[in-house]
Order: C-alpha cells, then sequence, then structure tokens
C-alpha cells in the first residue's frame, strides 16, 4: 500500500509493515503513535534504509562510515537469524564485485538489540539487528537498501532473503 494509506488503514490486519528505503520519513514521523500502536499488538516492522527523521522506537539517526575501504564495508555476522539462513556474506559485502552496496553506515542500536551483522569487523557498526520496544512487537533495521530487492539475485545466496524475511515475519520469532 500506499506510505501515505498507513494512517488509515485497518494496520492490525496485517502481520508486519515493510518500509522501504525511499519512504517520506517526514510523513512517517506524523503518525508514530500509529506505528507504535502497531507495534504494541505485537506486529512487525521492517525498515530498510538510512534514518533521517526518527519514527521508530528509540532508533537514532543514521550516520555514515567514515572511512571508505574495502574492509571497511566488509559484512561479518555476528549472530545467526532465520532471515539470512544460508546467506554468504561475501554476496551481500560484494554485488557484482563492488563493495558498499549493503551498507555505507548504521542507525545505533538501542540496548538489548539483536545484532546480526557489522560492517568493518566485531566491533563496527551495526548495519542489521533486531529491537524489541518497550511496548511489544519487533523491528528489523537494516542500514542500507531494500532487502526485498535481493529478489533477483539468481546467482547469489542472497536471493533466499526476501522469502526469508516474510516467513520470519509469519513466524512472529523474536530472533
Amino acid at each position: 500500500m500506499d506510505v501515505y494509506d498507513l494512517a488509515h488503514a485497518p494496520l492490525l490486519n496485517y502481520a508486519g509493515l515493510l518500509i522501504p528505503t525511499h519512504a517520506d520519513q517526514r510523513f512517517l514521523s506524523t503518525i508514530q503513535h500509529t506505528l507504535r500502536q502497531f507495534l504494541s499488538a505485537g506486529k512487525s516492522i521492517v525498515f530498510c534504509g538510512q534514518l533521517v527523521y526518527p519514527f521508530l522506537p528509540d532508533i537514532d539517526r543514521f550516520i555514515p562510515l567514515t572511512s571508505r575501504s574495502i574492509d571497511d564495508y566488509r559484512l561479518y555476522r555476528v549472530s545467526e537469524h532465520p532471515v539470512f539462513a544460508n546467506v554468504d556474506t561475501d554476496h551481500l559485502t560484494f554485488r557484482k564485485g563492488v563493495a558498499g552496496f549493503y551498507g555505507r553506515g548504521h542507525m545505533p542500536p538501542p540496548a538489548g538489540s539483536h545484532i546480526i551483522h557489522r560492517l568493518g569487523g566485531a566491533s563496527g557498526a551495526p548495519v542489521d539487528y533486531v529491537v524489541e520496544p518497550p511496548g511489544g512487537g519487533r523491528m528489523l533495521i537494516h542500514a542500507g537498501n531494500d532487502l526485498w530487492n535481493y529478489a533477483t539475485e539468481a546467482d547469489s545466496s542472497a536471493h533466499r532473503i526476501p522469502s526469508q524475511l516474510l516467513d520470519w515475519i509469519a513466524s512472529r520469532e523474536v530472533h
């Protein structure tokens, strides 16, 4: 549905919301209460992108990487997660032989977040994480392009992500 319909849509009929990279964050910040109610009902929100206008509970603005070496863009799996099961991190780090498409920074995770991937090693920027806000629900935060775009990557293990993402939303498993 169109992002502007979220203000009046029967959201509780849905298990999750996929909020894309280019969604109008200014508008989303005007319906924060609606999004919090959605989460409080035990639902899931997946946000992909670079947060500029905070609209999700406890998620801070995007911080770009300051260094631009290949090692800084290399993705490291910190913990397993069903959305990324059997996905090779090199297939995320490098797309068509170029590094940096997956993520170029991060949104600092709130305390208690389940970190999935970091850029640049174990101490690097957490680019993917799951957080359970205090009021309920769960959010998968990805500081990069839309994860569902990998559906067309037939020559990459990353093509598994979109279907595994939908399965995760339907399962209601936290991590």
